[in-house]
Protein backbone atom coordinates (compact mmCIF):
# COMPACT_ATOMS: atom_id res chain seq x y z
CA UNK A 1 0.00 0.00 0.00
CA UNK A 2 1.16 3.52 -0.67
CA UNK A 3 1.67 5.50 2.34
CA UNK A 4 -1.43 7.65 0.65
CA UNK A 5 -3.41 4.84 1.36
CA UNK A 6 -2.38 4.30 5.03
CA UNK A 7 -3.06 8.02 5.91
CA UNK A 8 -6.47 7.93 4.15
CA UNK A 9 -7.35 5.26 6.22
CA UNK A 10 -5.57 6.54 9.37
CA UNK A 11 -8.12 9.89 8.29
CA UNK A 12 -10.79 8.25 7.57
CA UNK A 13 -10.76 6.57 11.34
CA UNK A 14 -10.23 9.64 12.76
CA UNK A 15 -13.04 11.89 11.26
CA UNK A 16 -15.54 9.11 11.36
CA UNK A 17 -14.33 8.86 15.47
CA UNK A 18 -13.58 4.88 15.47
CA UNK A 19 -11.96 4.08 18.23
CA UNK A 20 -10.28 0.70 18.96
CA UNK A 21 -7.43 -0.79 16.69
CA UNK A 22 -7.35 -1.15 13.60
CA UNK A 23 -5.27 -3.26 10.98
CA UNK A 24 -4.08 -0.84 8.18
CA UNK A 25 -2.90 -2.42 4.76
CA UNK A 26 -3.80 -3.68 1.60
CA UNK A 27 -5.64 -6.75 2.12
CA UNK A 28 -3.55 -8.58 0.00
CA UNK A 29 -0.70 -10.73 0.50
CA UNK A 30 2.71 -10.09 -1.87
CA UNK A 31 5.76 -12.04 -1.68
CA UNK A 32 9.33 -10.58 -1.28
CA UNK A 33 10.05 -11.32 -4.98
CA UNK A 34 6.53 -9.39 -6.59
CA UNK A 35 7.91 -6.16 -4.52
CA UNK A 36 11.24 -6.46 -6.02
CA UNK A 37 9.91 -7.02 -9.41
CA UNK A 38 7.79 -3.75 -9.14
CA UNK A 39 10.91 -2.17 -8.56
CA UNK A 40 13.17 -3.32 -10.90
CA UNK A 41 9.77 -2.64 -13.44
CA UNK A 42 9.75 0.72 -11.93
CA UNK A 43 13.43 1.77 -12.55
CA UNK A 44 12.96 0.14 -16.04
CA UNK A 45 15.71 -2.67 -15.39
CA UNK A 46 15.99 -6.15 -15.87
CA UNK A 47 15.16 -8.30 -12.75
CA UNK A 48 18.23 -9.59 -11.11
CA UNK A 49 17.90 -11.24 -7.18
CA UNK A 50 20.48 -13.00 -5.92
CA UNK A 51 19.10 -15.45 -3.16
CA UNK A 52 21.04 -15.78 0.59
CA UNK A 53 20.47 -18.60 2.46
CA UNK A 54 18.28 -17.58 6.13
CA UNK A 55 20.71 -17.55 9.17
CA UNK A 56 19.74 -20.27 11.23
CA UNK A 57 19.56 -18.22 14.31
CA UNK A 58 16.33 -16.22 12.31
CA UNK A 59 14.38 -18.95 11.05
CA UNK A 60 12.09 -19.64 14.11
CA UNK A 61 12.26 -15.56 14.63
CA UNK A 62 11.04 -14.40 11.12
CA UNK A 63 7.69 -14.07 9.49
CA UNK A 64 7.35 -15.35 6.46
CA UNK A 65 3.61 -15.06 5.79
CA UNK A 66 1.85 -11.43 6.63
CA UNK A 67 -1.57 -10.09 5.46
CA UNK A 68 -3.51 -7.14 7.01
CA UNK A 69 -7.41 -8.36 7.41
CA UNK A 70 -8.51 -5.28 6.67
CA UNK A 71 -12.46 -6.52 6.85
CA UNK A 72 -12.63 -4.23 10.58
CA UNK A 73 -11.87 -1.03 8.92
CA UNK A 74 -14.20 -2.28 5.76
CA UNK A 75 -17.23 -2.64 8.14
CA UNK A 76 -16.43 0.70 9.56
CA UNK A 77 -17.17 2.50 5.89
CA UNK A 78 -14.06 2.56 4.53
CA UNK A 79 -14.90 2.07 0.73
CA UNK A 80 -11.74 3.37 -0.95
CA UNK A 81 -9.88 0.94 -2.82
CA UNK A 82 -5.88 0.66 -2.66
CA UNK A 83 -3.36 1.24 -4.84
CA UNK A 84 -1.87 -1.87 -6.73
CA UNK A 85 1.35 -2.56 -5.07
CA UNK A 86 3.02 -2.40 -8.58
CA UNK A 87 1.48 0.94 -9.02
CA UNK A 88 2.50 2.70 -5.48
CA UNK A 89 6.17 1.01 -5.59
CA UNK A 90 6.32 3.31 -9.28
CA UNK A 91 4.45 6.24 -7.88
CA UNK A 92 7.01 6.13 -4.91
CA UNK A 93 10.65 5.57 -7.65
CA UNK A 94 9.55 8.10 -9.30
CA UNK A 95 9.25 10.79 -6.21
CA UNK A 96 12.70 9.27 -5.37
CA UNK A 97 14.65 9.85 -8.61
CA UNK A 98 12.56 13.73 -8.89
CA UNK A 99 10.62 11.93 -12.48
Amino acid sequence: ETCKDAINMTLYLGENKSSGIYNIGSGKSQTWNYLAKCIFDALGQEPSIEYIEMPNSLVDKYQNYTRADITKIQRAGYKKQVTHLNLAVDEYVKYLTGE
